[in-house]
């Protein structure tokens, strides 16, 4: 299926996006701002909260991984690897695509500092067994 970056996820899923009973938070109020911008100017960022909060996963989870092929350690706000990490735990990733990801983060963990390596190290391990 081919995105139109130029599209917003309310143009894609306009139903998906008006819910008149929802409690406005300051999470809350970022997802629907997320929601009225075009899919070109969403950042890493961007795509690990929605994705994490399980939002519009059909749209964004073939986003997260071309940005994962990219660079298996692209990070958000939290740390390195975020979305990666949030992206494994989403159970509608496809799983062959996901493991070769995963694949290339182990090749490359050497890059990272120590910390970041052994942060990351035993999830990516566990997670390549497991896909």
């Amino acid at each position: 299926m081919e995105i139109d970056l130029n599209q917003t996820l309310r143009d894609l899923e306009r139903d998906k996006w008006s819910d008149p009973t929802i409690v406005w938070t300051p999470l809350t109020q970022r997802i629907r701002d997320l929601a009225r911008i075009p899919l070109r100017e969403f950042t890493v960022e961007d795509l690990r909260l929605l994705i994490g909060q399980e939002r519009a996963l059909d749209t964004l989870l073939p986003l997260a991984l071309e940005e994962l092929k990219k660079d298996p350690f692209a990070e958000g706000d939290m740390y390195v690897g975020d979305l990666l990490m949030t992206v494994l735990r989403e159970a509608k990733a496809p799983k062959a695509e996901l493991k070769r990801i995963v694949a290339t983060a182990l090749a490359r963990l050497g890059e990272l500092d120590e910390v970041d390596r052994e942060e990351l190290e035993p999830p990516l391990r566990q997670a390549y067994e497991t896909l």
